[in-house]
């Protein structure tokens, strides 16, 4: 895991639902390992942003919008 990679998962989990710890970390690994393998595309981030937004804090969900919609105007 590189420092942005670092800093958006220390972020993102800071916000996620405490029951759904594990799985965020699972689905944040895999795209981690997607994306050092060059293979994380443009489709896999949409199909994983509801999926990351499913596990976030009700009172955090406008908070991480905002930060993703730096990284990912569509998002």
């Amino acid at each position: 895991m590189d420092a942005g990679q670092k800093q958006f998962h220390d972020f993102l989990m800071a916000r996620v639902l405490p029951a759904k710890q594990s799985e965020a970390e699972a689905l944040l690994n895999r795209c981690f390992e997607q994306q050092a393998a060059g293979t994380f595309s443009t489709a896999e981030l949409q199909q994983v942003i509801p999926q990351f937004l499913a596990m976030v804090q009700p009172d955090k969900l406008a908070e991480l919008q905002a930060a993703m919609k730096q990284f990912n105007p569509n998002a």
